[in-house]
Parts: structure tokens; C-alpha cells; sequence
């Protein structure tokens, strides 16, 4: 899974980086090719003035071959020192004048080169222990002298340095400030995307209502497209359920005639032993379709249901009630298990009891069912929080059957799904009413493996706050 808002991050971050390595070697470039030009030019004009200087002013004989000295300072500008003679630059520049035969007129003393190796004309590039040296060579035709003036490689390179060091910094130290507004932005523009899918995830598995929030003409599309296919989902749905709820219908009437024949070929033919093993045998078919039928057409009704009748009375009816008149309508099975209760008599829940007490016959049956003869199974009823009177009930029903693996667990909820096929009887609604029950009245159902072996079982529903 790869992240819109990340690579949307990286991208910004790469493209300003090579923006800037770029423009870095474009403003080298340049940088170097303007300092080359200015400090060319300076090393002419000084070559000329001092052509100029020494004609209006020839070196006599007795003093020639004066060396002016540069001693070495820390000060390096007048505004650290506004009565300094010397500079920290003046061992970076030199110059010299020579006669045609080479005979030192007068030169700076930071020149580390002799004559016969600076009597050239042009400009070259020269090095000794301290580096490279420009040197630019001029011999007056007028005056019949050399004129030599020098600058260290260092001082072009410095002020290339200190411009593309001064070009380069501000983008540096922007591209953090760009990052950080690009994933403000990032957040602002995939708000949509995540209000959509807030409200998809809100969403229950029946809500198949369209999807009415404003989004951004990009978006527009998909929203039409989820909306579509919403619609195209609810139809189907619509369909199954019309399907089962018809089909119910129409098998009960046909499965009451056979029942109604069935019982009276039972009288007619209660003589033949053979015939009525196989009479016995398709009442229990007949009982366990009519049962199916029932659940189905029970499925459909709660289908329907977006919430609870409003005009039924919503009673607050007593867990202790509840679970023993479920067990009174199952005697025919529960006599044959023992049974452990542990039920406050105060604890109240708020419903319908015609629907609670399907939940609760339902459940109590399922442990029945899977539960080995004889053995016991416990009903606990407890609010979920003891000290808050308007917590949670909970509605604990746990066996020791042959219990439910994790994927067992997982589809227990589905329609027509059962554990064990072939040798426990049922349709497989059973569950799927349990759940659509219980959310119909706020409520919600959890199974678990039970600690020892078998299966527990937890119905949450609101208490009535007593």
C-alpha cells in the first residue's frame, strides 16, 4: 500500500532538491565566468596605471629593485581597523616592474616567483606551495619595461564560494518550510477522500442509502460511481429478501397440506409398522421445512424493520422473566441438561419480549443442540459496569459442547451457515435473527470459546438505567 500524501511529499522534495542542484551549477557557472572577466579586467587596468605612474614618474638608477614589503595582519577591512596600512587580501595580490633585461625595478614582497619566470606576455596560471597564481604579463614598448601583476587562485575562488554559498542557502533552508506546507496541503486536499471514507466506514451493512456530502469536482466521479453501485447492491438485496419472504409464503401453505395428509395416512395406516417408519420420517421433514419456512418469512419481517415499531410499548422487562418463561417453552429439550442460573432479579432491559425471548430461545437451543446429554450449562446475567446503574446487561449463556474454531467464529453470523450439517438439525437463520434482533434494540451479540471446552455466548443489551 503506497501513500498519496507521502509520494506527493517526496516528489515536492526531489523536484526543489534538483531545482537547486541545478541552478546551483548554473550560478557556479556563471559566478566563476563573471570573477574571472572582473578580475581579468583588474589585472589589466592595474598593469596599465602602473605603465601610467611610471611614466610620469621613471625609477632613477639608485633605486631601483626596491622590494615594498606585505607583512601579515588579521585585520581585513577598514571597519575593523579605519587607520590600518595593511590589509589580510594584500598576500593574496602582487606585482612587478622589470627592465627589459630583467632587472627587478620595484615588486611586492609576497611574489614567489623570480623575474625570468614572469617576463612572459599574456596572461598563465602559475603555481608554487601556497597554490595557484594569475599572472598577467605586459611589456611597454614606450618605456621598455615588464609590468607583472599576480593574484592568488584563492581570491577568485573565495567570492565564487561566498556568491553560490549565498544563492544556494536560502533554497536549503526553504525546502523544510516547503515540506511542511506541502503536507498541510496534502491534508487539506485529501480531506474529501477521508470524509468519504469516514462515512463509508460509519456505514451499516443495511445502510444502502446514497452518499450525500459535498465533494470536489475530481471526486464527483467516484461519488457517482459508489452511489451506483450502492444503488445496484440495494436492489439486489431487495430482490433476495422479496425472493425469500415470496417463497416462504408460498411453501407454508403446501407444507400445512402435507402436514394435514401426512397425519391422516398416520390413522388410516397405523396398522402397517412400515409404513408408518415412513410417515415418521417425512413428519420430521415436514416439521423441520415448516420450521425453516417460519425463520425465513421471521428474517423477512425483521429485514424490513429499520427500527422498532414505535407503536409497540417498549416494556422493561425483568432478565430473570425473560430467561425462565424461554426456558418453560423449551421443556421438551432442557430436561435432558442441567442447568446452572445466576441472574440478579433486579436487572431490567428495555424491548419487545416477544422479540428477546426468540433471541433467548434461539441461543438456549443452539446449547442444547451441540452440548453432550446431562451435562451442564450455565446462564449468567450481570450489568457490565457493577457501579453504573445505566451500563450494558449482559446476558452470558456458555456450554460445554464441542465449542467453534476461529473460523467457525467468523462465519457463525452468515445465513444458512451451520457447524455440523449432517448430524445437528436447523436451518442456519438462527444466528442471523439473533443479530438483527438484538441491533434493533441497541444491542449487540459476542461468542467466544469457553475456558475448559464448549462455547460461551454474550448478549449485550441497554439496562434501563433502575
Amino acid at each position: 500500500m503506497y501513500s498519496l500524501r507521502l509520494w506527493l511529499a517526496i516528489l515536492m522534495v526531489v523536484g526543489v532538491g534538483l531545482s537547486v542542484v541545478v541552478a546551483g551549477w548554473f550560478s557556479t557557472r556563471d559566478a566563476t565566468n563573471q570573477v574571472e572577466e572582473l578580475f581579468d579586467a583588474q589585472m589589466l587596468q592595474t598593469a596599465k596605471l602602473l605603465e601610467r605612474i611610471y611614466t610620469s614618474t621613471p625609477i632613477p638608477a639608485q633605486r631601483r629593485g626596491v622590494v615594498l614589503p606585505v607583512d601579515e595582519t588579521e585585520v581585513e577591512t577598514f571597519v575593523e581597523d579605519r587607520e590600518a596600512t595593511q590589509l589580510a587580501y594584500e598576500q593574496k595580490l602582487a606585482f612587478m616592474l622589470a627592465s627589459a633585461q630583467g632587472e627587478p625595478l620595484l615588486s611586492t614582497g609576497n611574489l614567489p616567483f623570480s623575474a625570468a619566470e614572469l617576463m612572459r606576455p599574456g596572461y598563465r596560471k602559475l603555481h608554487d606551495s601556497q597554490g595557484n597564481w594569475h599572472v598577467f604579463g605586459y611589456f611597454s614598448p614606450s618605456q621598455h619595461i615588464w609590468i607583472v601583476t599576480a593574484q592568488q587562485d584563492e581570491v577568485r575562488r573565495e567570492l565564487v564560494e561566498q556568491i553560490v554559498r549565498n544563492a544556494l542557502l536560502t533554497p536549503w533552508l526553504i525546502i523544510p518550510l516547503i515540506l511542511i506546507l506541502m503536507l498541510w496541503l496534502s491534508d487539506l486536499l485529501l480531506h474529501p477522500i477521508q470524509a468519504l471514507a469516514k462515512v463509508l466506514s460509519g456505514r451499516k451493512a443495511d445502510q444502502l442509502e446514497p452518499i450525500n456530502i459535498q465533494l470536489p469536482k475530481e471526486l464527483l466521479p467516484v461519488g457517482k460511481a459508489l452511489n451506483a453501485y450502492i444503488a445496484r447492491c440495494a436492489a439486489v438485496l431487495v430482490r433476495e429478501r422479496q425472493f425469500s419472504a415470496d417463497a416462504a409464503h408460498e411453501l407454508k401453505t403446501p407444507l400445512a397440506l402435507v402436514r394435514l395428509h401426512q397425519n391422516a395416512l398416520q390413522e388410516l395406516l397405523k396398522e402397517d409398522p412400515q409404513a408408518q417408519e415412513h410417515l415418521m420420517a417425512t413428519e420430521h421433514g415436514v416439521v423441520r421445512m415448516t420450521h425453516m419456512v417460519e425463520q425465513l418469512l421471521l428474517l423477512s419481517r425483521l429485514d424490513s424493520l429499520a427500527q422498532l415499531d414505535e407503536r409497540a410499548r417498549l416494556e422493561r422487562l425483568p432478565v430473570e422473566a425473560l430467561v425462565g418463561e424461554s426456558l418453560n417453552g423449551l421443556l421438551h429439550i432442557i430436561a435432558d441438561y442441567q442447568w446452572q442460573l445466576t441472574i440478579d432479579p433486579a436487572l431490567r432491559v428495555k424491548g419487545q419480549q416477544i422479540y428477546l425471548q426468540i433471541v433467548l430461545s434461539n441461543l438456549i437451543e443452539n446449547a442444547c443442540k451441540y452440548s453432550p446429554l446431562e451435562s451442564q450449562i450455565d446462564i449468567v446475567a450481570h450489568r457490565a459496569d457493577e457501579h453504573n446503574s445505566a451500563s450494558e446487561v449482559v446476558i452470558c449463556i456458555a456450554d460445554r459442547g464441542r465449542g467453534m474454531t476461529e473460523a467457525e467464529l467468523e462465519r457463525a453470523s452468515e445465513r444458512f451457515f451451520r457447524v455440523d450439517k449432517h448430524n445437528i438439525d436447523g436451518a442456519g437463520l438462527g444466528l442471523s435473527i439473533c443479530h438483527k434482533i438484538l441491533a434493533l434494540h441497541g444491542g449487540h451479540l459476542e461468542m467466544r470459546p469457553r475456558q475448559g471446552g464448549g462455547l460461551e455466548v454474550r448478549i449485550y443489551l441497554p439496562g434501563t438505567g433502575d
